[in-house]
């Protein structure tokens, strides 16, 4: 499980990275690596 439904969790966002891009949906891993480098900003 990767949180609490209330938060995103940078592992999931990793996670949906990768298996997006096994899975080969070309959208999907490209909106959630969007979503992790914005996450990342705004942490930081």
């Amino acid at each position: 499980m990767y949180g609490d439904l209330r938060r995103v969790h940078r592992s999931g966002l990793i996670a949906c990275v990768y298996r997006a891009a096994e899975w080969r949906h070309k959208e999907v891993e490209l909106a959630a690596h969007d979503l992790l480098q914005h996450l990342d900003k705004t942490s930081a």
